[in-house]
């Protein structure tokens, strides 16, 4: 399109894939730490250079190149030079690409010198259901001890009782020859007990919508938000603009290694009158900090700028976006924005139905974003005018 952005549909669920490995690991109840993070080639080349025994990568394949990130969240191909760069100088002992047509990449770590490598035919697409059955049971027998060409074999018997011999030959064990794949990875780790590990991280709305669809606007509004300390959301229909909100925090809260400005995001709504509105917002916050033990909890009788203070003076020591949807923003709630983008770099996002007046903000004027999707509102108008 005009714009030159292109939006990539279908994209795995990485949530349901990252719950089966730590299941899998969980299970084996052997002491093998887990790392997931986003496929950028400086976090691949991080992980390279910690030493991780094992790397499994997820994502869309091309028969030349895998679909990594770049830090703002757009696409980044990598071909077999710069896939060998991030990776020759601290191979893996082993590696999964569970993307389609990956056996030309596969071939390129075997050639930076992982020993072994689990991919996909050159040719064959595949299913997200099939890489999650292989997955699963593949991982859990090399967790328990067994040899890479055993639990391989274990991952491709899974596949074969739910699906046809098509769908199991997809799947490549790298070399070919010349190299011993009878060999446990996880031989050496002790048994231990694993425990549930929640780790806070802010306060955010759950995303069940997905932005099929919106996904330019999204993107927009997600660089919007890493240039610029103060971005007004606006939107007429209120499952809109806070759906849209809601989602990009959510992108950048699954991205906090690469996107290095916001580490924490508190997501702030407040029901009920209007009476007392912008102390309402102040106490939330206030809460969701204080929860985190960043603050005093909150006493009897304390006071609105005294619970202001301990806010600005928790913000100054964190990098932290402050989302607000709100109907309006009151003078008291005005002058809190104001002492916050003035006195700290958090970043804040208002979600409003119309653009808000903020010239009593300073010298702070917000970028004013539309998250209303344009042919939503032109089918309504035709639908009401029929």
């Amino acid at each position: 399109d005009e714009s030159g952005i292109h939006p990539i549909r279908m994209l795995p669920d990485f949530s349901l894939e990252r719950d089966s490995l730590t299941r899998c690991i969980k299970e084996s109840n052997r002491d093998i730490e887990l790392i997931f993070d986003v496929a950028t080639d400086d976090r691949l080349q991080a992980a390279a250079t910690k030493r991780c025994a094992c790397l499994h990568f997820s994502g869309h394949g091309h028969p030349e190149a895998l679909l990594f990130e770049d830090n703002s969240g757009g696409a980044l191909w990598l071909g077999e030079d710069k896939l060998m760069d991030c990776v020759h100088e601290e191979p893996f002992a082993f590696a999964f690409i569970s993307a389609c047509h990956s056996l030309f990449m596969g071939e390129a770590l075997v050639k930076a010198g992982v020993r072994h490598v689990v991919c996909c035919e050159l040719d064959a697409k595949l299913r997200d259901d099939v890489a999650l059955k292989f997955t699963d049971i593949f991982y859990l027998a090399l967790a328990k001890g067994y040899t890479l060409r055993a639990a391989f074999q274990e991952g491709k018997g899974a596949v074969s009782m739910r699906f046809d011999k098509g769908e199991v030959n997809k799947f490549v064990l790298l070399p070919s020859y010349g190299v011993d794949h009878e060999v446990p990875i996880f031989a050496d780790t002790d048994e231990v007990q694993w425990k549930d590990e929640v780790k806070v991280f802010g306060s955010i709305p759950s995303s069940p919508q997905l932005l099929i669809g919106r996904e330019e606007k999204g993107w927009n509004l997600l660089n919007l938000i890493l240039s610029s300390q103060l971005v007004n959301v606006v939107g007429h229909f209120k499952s809109e603009r806070c759906s849209m909100a809601t989602a990009v925090c959510h992108f950048i809260s699954e991205r906090r290694t690469v996107m290095l400005s916001i580490k924490v995001i508190y997501y702030l709504h407040v029901t009920g009158s209007q009476d007392g509105y912008g102390g309402q917002y102040i106490q939330h916050l206030h809460n969701c900090l204080a929860s985190e033990g960043k603050v005093g909890a909150l006493e009897s009788g304390s006071s609105i700028p005294s619970l202001s203070e301990s806010i600005l003076h928790a913000l100054q020591r964190t990098k932290a976006l402050v989302v607000l949807d709100v109907l309006v923003v009151d003078s008291l709630l005005m002058d809190f924005l104001a002492s916050i983008l003035s006195e700290t770099a958090t970043k804040v996002v208002v979600v409003s139905q119309r653009e808000l007046d903020f010239s009593e903000a300073g010298s702070f004027s917000p970028i004013v974003f539309d998250a209303c999707d344009e042919n939503t509102i032109s089918k309504l108008s035709e639908f009401y005018a029929g």
